[in-house]
C-alpha cells in the first residue's frame, strides 16, 4: 500500500489550486479577447453598413469623371432610359383609363332677324365613367406598374454592371502602369549593371 504523506497531499492541493487560477485567467483573456474583436470590428462594420454604392469603396476624381462621362453617354443606357420613359407613360395612360371622362362643349350662336340680334350660348357637361366589373382596368394598370418597377430594376443593374466594368477597367490600368514603371526599372537597374560590369573588366 502507499501512503500518501503530508508533503504530497499539500503538493496536490496546490496543484489544482493553481489549475483553478489557470482557468480564471484564460476566462479573462478569452474576455479581453472578446471585448477587442467586438472594438475593433464594430466600426469596420458600421463603416461597410454606410456604404450604398461601388463609387463609395473608391474615391479617385479621375475614376469619378471617367463613370460620370460613360453614364451620359453610353448608347445601352440611352436605350434603356428612353424604355422606361415609355413604360412610365403606359403606366400614366393606364391609370387614366381607371379616371372619369369629363368633357365640356360651349356653342355660340348669333342671329339677326329684323334689325334684332339674338345671341344664344349653351354650355354642355358631360361625365363618363366605365364601371370596372371584371377588374380589368385595374389589373391592365397594376400590369404596367410592375412592368416599370421590373424596367428600373433593369436600368439600376445594367448601370451597376457598366460603372463596375469602368471601374475595373480603370483599376487594371492602373495596375498595368505601375507594372511598366516597375519593369523600367528593372530594365534601368540591368543596364548599369551592364555597363558598370564591363568597365570593371
Amino acid at each position: 500500500m502507499y501512503r500518501i504523506t503530508p508533503a504530497i497531499m499539500v503538493l496536490l492541493l496546490t496543484g489544482c489550486a493553481s489549475q483553478n487560477g489557470r482557468l480564471e485567467d484564460a476566462g479573462r483573456d478569452l474576455a479581453r479577447i472578446t471585448e477587442w474583436r467586438v472594438s475593433t470590428i464594430a466600426p469596420t462594420l458600421d463603416k461597410a453598413s454606410r456604404v450604398t454604392t461601388l463609387k463609395d469603396l473608391v474615391e479617385i476624381p479621375q475614376l469619378e469623371r471617367l463613370i460620370q462621362q460613360t453614364l451620359a453617354h453610353n448608347p445601352s443606357l440611352q436605350q434603356l432610359t428612353l424604355g422606361l420613359d415609355i413604360l412610365a407613360k403606359q403606366r400614366n395612360i393606364s391609370r387614366a383609363a381607371q379616371q372619369p371622362d369629363v368633357n365640356l362643349g360651349f356653342q355660340s350662336q348669333r342671329n339677326k332677324n329684323n334689325n334684332e340680334i339674338d345671341n344664344q350660348h349653351s354650355v354642355s357637361v358631360n361625365v363618363g365613367w366605365e364601371l370596372d366589373l371584371w377588374r380589368k382596368l385595374s389589373d391592365g394598370s397594376r400590369a404596367a406598374e410592375q412592368e416599370l418597377l421590373s424596367g428600373e430594376a433593369g436600368y439600376q443593374a445594367a448601370r451597376d454592371a457598366l460603372v463596375a466594368q469602368v471601374m475595373r477597367t480603370y483599376l487594371e490600368w492602373v495596375a498595368d502602369q505601375r507594372l511598366l514603371v516597375i519593369e523600367q526599372a528593372r530594365t534601368q537597374v540591368w543596364v548599369w549593371f551592364l555597363c558598370y560590369d564591363d568597365r570593371s573588366q
